[in-house]
């Protein structure tokens, strides 16, 4: 999980990008580039800390998510047997 974060990050992007290479449009980075890649590993407190946050953003996501997905299904459902899609 924190290594996917930092690799979306803009300091994990940028390091991604400086090491692609470009051939027929296609960005690449080799295995040895990956390799070179730097990251800055937290202490396993911190590692632990990152990942109960992101536990609770995602629980507070899917709640938001779950709390607007019926009334749209309803929504949609409604218009559909009107005819309105």
């Amino acid at each position: 999980l924190f290594m996917s974060f930092f690799l979306n990050s803009p300091g994990g992007r940028r390091q991604m990008f400086r090491a692609g290479k470009t051939t027929s449009g296609l960005n690449t980075i080799s295995t040895s580039n990956a390799k070179d890649t730097i990251v800055l590993v937290p202490a396993i407190q911190d590692q632990q800390h990152f990942v109960d946050i992101m536990h609770r953003v995602y629980i507070h996501a899917k709640k938001a998510v779950l709390s607007t997905e019926q009334p749209l299904f309803e929504s949609f459902t409604q218009r559909a047997f009107r005819g309105e899609l």
